[in-house]
């Protein structure tokens, strides 16, 4: 489902964005451009086509192919609030490694010209991507196995506004990295990238406890090689990250231990580091989604339940949204009535405070299908 809306402001009446019926395969993208034309993919089963459908206000196109190649991997639809949005997407080929792509929609979800950034290698652990209003890119990904000295590595390049990639980073942290690692990467008006890092080492018996190698960050500036920054939180995973305003970028991720159910945020200072976690939800599951604008604007969303047994019908969505600091109060903006499936969530904004949450519902039957809510003044 969708939802659309203005900040500051209430949610709107989630609306249906796939046709009734639709086979979704998996979780949709949502970007805000800067035009305020909302853009939202899907997956469908058949073929593994993506669909694209756009909307100003809360009327949504009718749904159509996006255009990428087959069986290509959609990683997501990349916007900074106000300007360009990208369509980013791996292609893998025949004992080659997979190739990381993207091409700038059109209003109407058409792709245009595609850049390749780079070959990224295999084993492959994470993506990311990001873009700024004057169409600059920053991306990032995470190697690790026997190729790389079964260690993990995690590499970064930036193409300009023309689609000009420059040669890639290796990029260092302050503590070693874990067996498994997720990242998120930022990129602000003003050049400023961060890509944040959690690892944990696996369970290697059973009822051992994970061990969290915590959360950290690195950050670029207007080009410049990536500097490590001070430990942001000494437990930390799911992270989610944005660009916030000209010069920052915002953090949202789960701390604690098990079981992780502790959603807290920080801020990138002037200064470099990130502020300390400030505590957001104490019964959120899985991984929040977060989106921010050039004017500071920020729009977070997450699912919650209850502690203790899960059903179809109690895991709920909670959104807030802010500026600068801070953030609102959180608004419940589907119930759990409306049976939502995990692992599903997106969110944009774009630089007039215009916001969307996305949702698949896991129904069988009635609401099955890719929903939208909005922020609304």
């Amino acid at each position: 489902m969708a939802a659309t809306g203005r900040l500051p402001g209430r949610v709107a009446d989630p609306v249906r964005v796939s046709l009734a019926g639709a086979d979704v395969d998996s979780g949709p993208k949502v970007a805000v451009g800067g035009v305020g034309v909302a853009y939202v993919a899907w997956p469908q089963t058949q073929r593994y086509v993506w669909m694209v459908s756009t909307a100003r206000g809360t009327h949504f196109s009718t749904p159509r192919p996006l255009g990428i190649p087959a069986g290509a991997q959609l990683q997501a639809l990349a916007s900074p609030g106000g300007g360009p949005v990208a369509a980013v997407w791996l292609r893998y080929h025949v004992h080659s490694a997979p190739a990381l792509r993207y091409a700038l929609l059109g209003q109407t979800g058409t792709v245009g010209r595609v850049v390749t950034i780079a070959q990224l290698g295999s084993p492959l652990q994470s993506v990311q991507f990001a873009i700024n209003d004057a169409g600059a890119v920053v991306a990032s990904w995470a190697n690790t196995g026997r190729p790389f000295g079964n260690r993990v590595r995690v590499s970064a390049e930036r193409c300009s506004p023309a689609g000009r990639c420059a040669a890639r980073q290796t990029v260092s942290f302050a503590r070693p990295a874990g067996q498994d690692v997720s990242i998120a990467t930022t990129l602000s008006d003003a050049g400023t990238a961060a890509i944040v890092i959690s690892s944990y080492d696996q369970e290697t018996a059973p009822r051992q406890a994970v061990r969290s190698r915590g959360l950290e960050a690195a950050v670029s500036r207007t080009g410049g090689p990536f500097r490590s920054t001070p430990l942001i939180s000494a437990t930390g995973r799911n992270e989610a990250a944005s660009a916030q305003g000209r010069n920052s970028a915002i953090a949202v991720f789960n701390v604690g231990g098990i079981p992780i159910r502790t959603l807290a945020w920080s801020r990138l200072r002037p200064s470099g580091a990130f502020t300390a976690p400030q505590i957001l939800d104490r019964n959120e599951i899985g991984t929040p989604v977060i989106a921010g604008a050039p004017a500071g604007d920020v729009t977070l969303a997450w699912t919650d339940a209850p502690l203790g047994n899960l059903t179809a019908t109690s895991t709920s969505i909670h959104a807030t949204t802010g500026n600068g600091g801070t953030l609102a109060r959180p608004q419940t903006i589907a119930p759990g009535r409306d049976r939502i499936a995990e692992a599903t969530l997106a969110t944009g904004i774009d630089h007039h405070g215009n916001a969307i949450v996305i949702w698949d519902s896991s129904a069988t039957s009635g609401t099955h299908g890719v929903f939208a809510a909005t922020y609304a003044h």
